[in-house]
């Protein structure tokens, strides 16, 4: 028995809730259309927002990168110069050394003859009185 009243007035409600519903059509369809549009006007907010954020990001990162970059080059560009004035230095060397097969009995560049003699100083020693 408590099962058909239980049933009768959950019908009775359904109808009532499906009566009103009729009756407040226009205003359940604005609802409707209301958190749709809301939906929809998030969902692009919480797009633009994130591609907004990840470009700027990649942006900044590429700016970054290119200054890096930029780095790079001038640090290699300055460690080739390094590198050429050691080596003009070594052949420089080489050629100067008196090693080199072709400079046995030559003077070296830009010195003279005074200037390969040695100066000894002779020893000062102290008498007692």
């Amino acid at each position: 028995m408590k099962k058909v009243v239980f049933l009768n007035n959950l019908s009775k409600q359904y109808n009532n809730i499906r009566q009103k519903v009729k009756k407040n059509y226009r205003m359940i369809d604005g609802i409707k259309l209301f958190i749709t549009v809301g939906i929809f006007v998030l969902t692009v907010g919480a797009y633009g927002y994130f591609v907004n954020v990840s470009s700027t990001k990649g942006y900044f990162l590429r700016e970054e990168e290119r200054k890096l970059n930029d780095a790079e080059f001038s640090h290699s560009i300055a460690r080739l110069d390094v590198l050429e004035k050691e080596r003009q230095i070594r052949r420089d060397i080489q050629e100067d050394s008196i090693f080199n097969q072709d400079n046995i009995g030559r003077q070296p560049q830009g010195l003279s003859v005074h200037d390969r003699v040695i100066h000894i100083q002779p020893e000062v020693q102290l008498t007692h009185n």
